[in-house]
């Protein structure tokens, strides 16, 4: 039944004949160098050793193929260990194969994935094979199929394998390393999963593999003339970035990639790996911000929902459907633009909601200041550069704040106005910013408050201000306070300020104790004179004017 071309070494052979016709034949072969043609239109098959035995038996149109311990070699050294198979069929007066079963003890695949194209295989079957070259070990598996074997009217399988692996293509995705166990039918079936160091590859849904150290569960569907249901059930995964479960159901529609309906709960997940999950409908631009900003981090809990039709995801606005991914984040470590401080010690809970952002600390430090009540949102993860808005408070020495305008583009924008300034006391900041970091180059936007609270100022060229308390609103591009109460020279003054354009206008009064002012005054004949004055201030200055 098989031609073989050449060949040399043992060969044993039994025939059953009847009416002087051979129908079967049992052979156990050990042979090198075979070179056979399993079919005319195949190329021709070269094995480097062979070794089992081989039983044919065939009566009218129904045909029986076994091999007990078949083994075999070929000259890549793509070995097959010794392995049980039966193959049934009919032989339709077309050709085509029909009505049988394959059954087999133990099959490895990728050795026959490498042979696929000198097997006798359907034309369609031998098509998924090279597309997604399945690896791994089937065994005590079967299937029973009635109609042609390339499009079966009904069939039956079932079996387990081990280190099962298929690679991605278009829209179904790749896997390695699945181990369980298998029933299915024309209709629907189920597997069931129980794998350790398993990879999936969605190359249309996540940027990167997903590798799993564990995951279990079980996968069932069902299909009918209204097309395919798909049920998660309790799946639980692990790795070294996350954990948790998830249970969920995907249905197929006429058009476009399904209906969707996941829950997933995660026990716990490590910040600076968010970014590998994060779906191909997220910018990259995006992606590349998070990976290079959550520099440190834990997620203590989290919940994962996405009900819709895909085809609609994120689920702008809410409408047609609902994304959410909601963890709570502990210590983090926020580098969220570059030449900024980074925030510290970050307690938060982070939302992904529809195409968005939303991150609301109730904890953290930027230098040697507490922030309180911030929320950090991008509206729309989407677009190629994302807009982040800050809104925050914090509060702590002053001096902290005006190393953050130090170490920050702030120092620029005011033309380093307070380098040089020493401080002591404390400040609270309520501050907005607005910046797309995927574009360093434009100008963020800036607007907020700082409030003085009995602070020690002292300015490179002034008197020693103390008790210094008020309000001085600013922006990227200008500076304003008014009613600014202080001390100097041992008496009370208030100051009105603003910087625009990179013009200083400042105007003030107050109260000098002459005797103070003589301290800190050389050079006017001040000796004998004692009491207070008045004075007022009224000061225009421009960057680079005398």
């Amino acid at each position: 039944p098989i031609p073989v071309q050449s060949g040399e070494g043992a060969l044993r052979l039994w025939f059953d004949v009847h009416d002087g016709v051979p129908e079967g034949v049992v052979a156990d072969v050990e042979l090198a160098n075979v070179r056979a043609r399993l079919a005319e239109h195949l190329p021709p098959l070269d094995l480097v050793h062979v070794a089992g035995r081989i039983a044919f038996d065939h009566s009218g149109a129904r045909y029986a193929i076994t091999a007990r311990e078949l083994s075999f070699v070929a000259p890549d050294g793509v070995r097959v260990v010794p392995a049980d198979i039966a193959i049934r069929y009919e032989l339709g007066d077309d050709g085509e194969t029909r009505n049988g079963r394959i059954a087999v003890s133990h099959l490895e695949l990728a050795p026959l994935t490498s042979l696929a194209t000198h097997l006798p295989l359907p034309t369609v079957i031998r098509e998924h094979v090279g597309r997604h070259a399945p690896r791994g070990t089937l065994t005590e598996a079967a299937v029973d199929w009635e109609g042609p074997l390339a499009r079966p009217v009904s069939f039956r399988s079932k079996g387990t394998f081990h280190d099962l692996g298929v690679r991605a293509h278009e829209s179904l995705p790749g896997f390695t390393r699945l181990s369980g166990s298998f029933e299915a039918t024309e209709r629907g079936g189920s597997v069931r999963v129980s794998s350790r160091e398993a990879t999936f590859d969605l190359p249309q849904v996540l940027f990167e593999p997903l590798v799993l150290d564990t995951a279990s569960g079980r996968v069932r569907w069902d299909r009918d003339d209204r097309g395919m249901e798909v049920r998660l059930e309790d799946v639980e995964f692990a790795n070294a970035d996350a954990a948790g479960s998830a249970n969920g159901t995907w249905s197929s529609r006429p058009k476009g990639p399904g209906f969707i309906d996941l829950t997933a709960r995660l026990t716990r997940g490590d910040v600076r790996r968010l970014h590998a999950y994060l779906p191909r409908s997220i910018s990259a631009q995006t992606r590349i911000w998070v990976r290079d900003s959550l520099l440190a981090g834990t997620a203590e809990e989290g919940e994962v929902t996405i009900k819709g039709d895909l085809s609609r995801f994120p689920f702008a606005g809410g409408r047609d459907g609902k994304f959410l991914v909601a963890v709570k984040a502990r210590d983090v470590l926020l580098d969220y633009a570059n030449g900024w401080p980074v925030v510290n010690g970050i307690d938060a809970d982070v939302r992904f909601e529809g195409p968005g952002l939303t991150v609301a600390a109730t904890r953290g430090r930027v230098l040697g200041t507490a922030i309180a009540r911030t929320k950090a949102t991008m509206p729309d993860l989407v677009i190629e550069h994302p807009l982040l808005i800050v809104e925050g408070e914090a509060s702590g020495p002053t001096a902290e704040f005006l190393r953050f305008v130090e170490t920050s583009p702030v120092a620029a924008w005011i033309d380093h106005a307070t380098d040089g300034v020493q401080s002591a006391g404390n400040a609270r900041l309520g501050l907005r910013l607005e910046l797309r970091p995927s574009q360093p180059e434009d100008r963020a936007r800036v607007g907020g408050e700082l409030q003085l609270v009995d602070n020690q100022l002292r300015v490179p060229g002034l008197p020693a201000f103390t008790r210094v308390n008020g309000r001085l609103a600013f922006s990227e591009r200008e500076l304003n306070g008014r009613d600014v109460a202080f001390e100097a020279y041992g008496g009370p003054g208030r100051l009105t300020l603003s910087r625009r354009d990179g013009t200083t206008r400042v105007s003030g009064t107050g109260i000098a104790n002459l005797a103070a002012f003589r301290n800190d005054v050389s050079g006017l004949p001040l000796e004998r004179v004692s009491g207070t004055a008045d004075w007022r201030v009224d000061l225009t200055h421009r960057v680079g004017a005398l």
